[in-house]
């Protein structure tokens, strides 16, 4: 009897030590978000008389934000694909801010409109939190005039410091539809981060 609680308390603790092993919290840092903009939430745009942000049924893509002073926001529907979303701007920026510290990157995203369409990359320093610090530097490296039919677009960026902070996003100066806009780290690091391509 004492042989056999004694096998059956080994197998309990063995079985509870593999299951501990096999589930490990997950600490993987993801650096670039919701590229498809498929997340949303509800946000109230800025009610300053000097600012003209028109944000459509206050719906917005998480982990993104508006930039500047005016400009129209609106989460869209593919009219052929069920919830599949595409963000729609007129005359506005925006961006999410990518903490990794890798050094070179590519960017790709779907885009048709009309005008021009401009990459954007805003350097930050970094604070010790890890969040962006002074602006340093606004670049873009990619601008390119928009159609009527989606195009897929890629531009490759290196970093003047890998240990930056980016702020990427786009400028449109008339009106924009963008969809599938992702970050894909290409050096030592890219196996860290929760990208998408």
């Amino acid at each position: 009897m004492k042989i056999t609680k004694m096998i059956l308390l080994a197998a309990f603790c063995a079985a509870a030590s593999f299951s501990a092993y096999a589930a490990p919290a997950a600490t993987t840092p993801v650096y670039w978000q919701n590229g498809d903009f498929s997340k949303t939430y509800k946000k109230k745009p800025y009610t300053n008389a000097a600012m003209k942000i028109v944000i459509k049924d206050q719906v917005f893509p998480f982990a993104w934000h508006d930039a500047g002073v005016n400009g129209y926001y609106a989460i869209e529907q593919h009219p052929d694909k069920k919830n599949d979303n595409y963000m729609h701007l007129k005359k506005c920026r925006f961006y999410q801010l990518h903490k990794g510290k890798q050094a070179k990157f590519r960017f790709t995203l779907e885009a048709k409109g009309k005008g021009s369409l401009w990459v954007s990359v805003y350097r930050y320093t970094r604070t010790p939190r890890g969040d962006s610090g002074k602006h340093l530097a606004s670049e873009y490296p990619l601008k390119v005039n928009l159609t009527d039919k989606w195009t897929t677009y890629k531009v490759d960026y290196q970093k003047k410091d890998a240990n930056e902070v980016l702020a990427i996003g786009v400028h449109a100066n008339d009106e924009a539809c963008i969809d599938n806009y992702f970050v894909l780290p290409m050096d030592e690091e890219k196996k860290e981060c929760g990208n998408k391509l």
